[in-house]
């Protein structure tokens, strides 16, 4: 049982290059603390000290985004995809 979580070509390089992760299903919070212990470098470029998403990055959980980052008792199930996503603009 896991959870997908892809990653954004910008922090592939702290976790040894892969384009994804997996993760135990479970609330965001958990999630959250997962990936920290895991991932400290990846955790310190996308969560700031509370645990939350940093402001430049967006969620998205089976292509829906998650409207208020900040939610972390969403539950994510089983075999659900999380996206972390970085907006980009441009000309």
């Amino acid at each position: 049982m896991s959870v997908t979580v892809k990653i954004p070509h910008i922090f592939w390089q702290l976790i040894d290059g892969k384009k994804e992760i997996s993760v135990k299903p479970g609330l965001l919070e958990d999630i959250f603390k997962e990936i920290k212990e895991t991932y400290s470098e990846l955790s310190n470029a996308i969560l700031d000290e509370n645990n939350h998403t940093k402001g430049s990055i967006m969620l998205f959980l089976d292509k829906k985004l998650i409207s208020d980052p900040k939610k972390i008792d969403l539950y994510v199930k089983d075999n659900q995809i999380l996206s972390l996503i970085i907006p980009m603009s441009g000309g």
